[in-house]
């Protein structure tokens, strides 16, 4: 319901002032505000490629990619987010204030090598290894526009269940570089190998010849390291507004010995609870963000897929052609799980509950084309 008195709507541009300035009665409103200052933001791209011939039929070439972006558009919360209750928000007068403005930055690093190779039989493949590192503050997902996260912390907080939070003065800002780590979309190393084979099917016998000839075979193998993810302790602890934000502290040992190692079944990917449980917990300072471990401080399983298509084109009279097709994807049906139950307090914390988005089991088509 977008009609008024269910809802309403302000607009104000090129006027500074702030929230308290703000005429109000009744029910507590929503703003959206854009910063005077606001600007476009700033990416520097650059790279250097080396290239070696070796023989007639090989090529390597080892490339560096690199990337800055700065003043990245970004929503901050003034007023704290939707889960703080409205006597306890730095100004109580107002809902959530959206504040769009120049805060985010991210980073990305990579090492390309790609080899080449053919040879007289009909053998074409190409590799290609990267080796990357991208970061960021906070990842977009796919259909949003503008990054957001929680603001202000509130020094009131505790660990006990519930808001705990004290008196609106008590809001201090949030530091964005808390969160800065791995981005949500890195990959950091991915292998790709394709390969194009001419089969050699021959006969002397011209009509069997047209028949088992001109057979290609072609493929694609790739290989990627898993898709990062942070550990989330389930409650909203710093009372910030969104429990999503709120993550564990590491009290024993290092982030590797979070995983299980093998000793469980293959879907037990982190240790169970009960032992996640003593190595991770709430942070003794909760309005302190940099007593959580880091953002995207582990990894879910590899991936790993290989798809092949033979193709057999025949000429069966003048300007007539049919194409044969047979495709396979995942031939090997291999699983590729994605990233598990990372909410501390989920009693299957740990277990990989589905597979990688994007990743299906083998499946096998059939095509036929006429051309005329």
């Amino acid at each position: 319901m977008l009609n008024t008195p269910f809802a309403t709507s302000l607009s104000i541009f090129n006027l500074p002032f702030q929230l308290r300035d703000l005429p109000f009665e009744g029910v507590p409103t929503q703003t959206r505000l854009i910063d005077p200052s606001l600007r476009s933001p700033y990416t520097h791209r650059f790279n250097a490629t080396i290239e070696q011939q070796i023989g007639g039929e090989t090529s390597v070439s080892a490339g560096y990619v690199g990337a800055r972006s700065s003043g990245l558009y970004r929503f901050v919360e003034p007023n704290a987010q939707g889960e703080v209750p409205q006597d306890r928000r730095p100004d109580p007068r107002f809902a959530r204030a959206r504040l769009l403005t120049n805060a985010s930055s991210s980073s990305y690093d990579a090492l390309q090598v790609v080899g080449r190779h053919r040879l007289h039989g009909g053998l074409d493949a190409t590799a290609v290894y990267t080796l990357a590192r991208a970061l960021d503050d906070y990842s977009l997902d796919t259909g949003a526009t503008t990054a957001q996260m929680p603001s202000v912390i509130n020094l009131g907080a505790s660990a006990a269940a519930g808001f705990q939070g004290g008196l609106p003065g008590q809001w201090v800002p949030r530091p964005v570089d808390v969160d800065w780590g791995t981005a949500d979309f890195d990959v950091r190393h991915s292998l790709v190998v394709s390969h194009l084979f001419d089969l050699p099917f021959r006969s002397n016998r011209r009509w069997i010849h047209n028949m088992i000839a001109g057979w290609t075979l072609a493929g694609i193998f790739v290989a990627r390291s898993g898709e990062p993810f942070s550990l989330r302790l389930g409650p909203d602890v710093n009372d910030d507004g969104n429990a999503f934000s709120d993550r564990p502290a590491l009290l024993d040992g290092s982030t590797d010995d979070l995983y299980a190692n093998g000793q469980f079944d293959r879907t037990q990917y982190l240790v169970p609870k009960s032992e996640a449980d003593l190595r991770l917990g709430i942070p003794n300072a909760v309005t302190d963000p940099f007593a959580m471990m880091p953002r995207n401080a582990l990894r879910s399983p590899w991936m790993r897929q290989y798809d092949v298509s033979v193709r057999k084109r025949l000429s069966i009279g003048p300007r007539r052609e049919l194409s044969l097709e047979l495709n396979a994807f995942n031939v090997f049906n291999w699983v590729n799980l994605a990233a598990p139950i990372e909410i501390l307090s989920d009693a299957n914390f740990g277990r990989v509950t589905r597979t990688r988005a994007g990743s299906n089991p083998r499946q096998i088509q059939l095509g036929a084309k006429l051309t005329f």
